[in-house]
């Protein structure tokens, strides 16, 4: 797991109590490479991370929906686990916060090039 220090004091500093304790739950599946939100190689919708986590479903989908707004995730089409030729919707954490591995995908770092936190060092 890679960490950029100087990124996560300001994000520590922009987030909620309920919103760094999400983050910190969310940690474990970031999978590697591209960072999506997965258990089991398989990407998690919000239903499943809610039942994996045991966070109640309305006050969960409103951390994500503001940690979304704060660019710490995104929710973006990808290429479907089921059927290469379909997309499904994933969860991903900004890799310019945190990822696993040694090289991010370059497309999944464009969903983040223009956030705030990619100009922090």
């Amino acid at each position: 797991m890679k960490a950029y220090t100087n990124t996560l004091l300001c994000v520590n500093q922009d987030l909620t109590t309920k919103e760094k304790a999400v983050l910190f739950e969310i940690i474990p599946l970031i999978s590697y490479k591209d960072g999506i939100l997965r258990y089991n190689n398989q990407i998690l919708d919000l239903k499943e991370m809610c039942e994996l986590l045991r966070e109640d479903y309305d006050g969960f989908r409103k951390v994500i929906k503001s940690l979304i707004t704060k660019e710490i995730i995104k929710k973006i089409d990808v290429v479907s686990d089921a059927n290469k030729y379909r997309t499904q919707k994933a969860y991903v954490v900004n890799p310019y916060i945190f990822f696993k591995g040694t090289d991010i995908q370059r497309d999944i770092l464009s969903h983040f090039i223009n956030s705030k936190w990619a100009d922090i060092s």
